[in-house]
């Protein structure tokens, strides 16, 4: 069976594992679809755009979500609260 992990993923889409203190963070299998889809679409854009995943952090990823969210004219609560527990 193909390894649905973050890691492996991230691997997959940009070449390299992510860095270490990305390593494990995200439970991969365990996301909602919803999140599982933002997440693929993240990594196949992040690879058309020459981002390497050295930049992948906790922090672009929450960043990203909110202007990926705001751009879609989406401005409630869960918007804002993207990567919060």
């Amino acid at each position: 069976m193909e390894d649905k992990s973050f890691d492996a993923l991230v691997e997959q889409f940009l070449g390299k594992r992510p860095p270490p203190q990305m390593a494990e963070a995200i439970s991969f299998p365990g996301l909602r679809p919803d999140a599982q889809d933002f997440i693929m679409r993240m990594l196949s854009l992040m690879k058309r755009s020459g981002h390497s995943a050295a930049e992948l952090t906790p922090a672009f990823i929450v960043l990203n979500s909110k202007s990926i969210a705001k751009r879609m004219g989406r401005t409630d609560s869960s918007a804002d609260s993207a990567g919060s527990p």
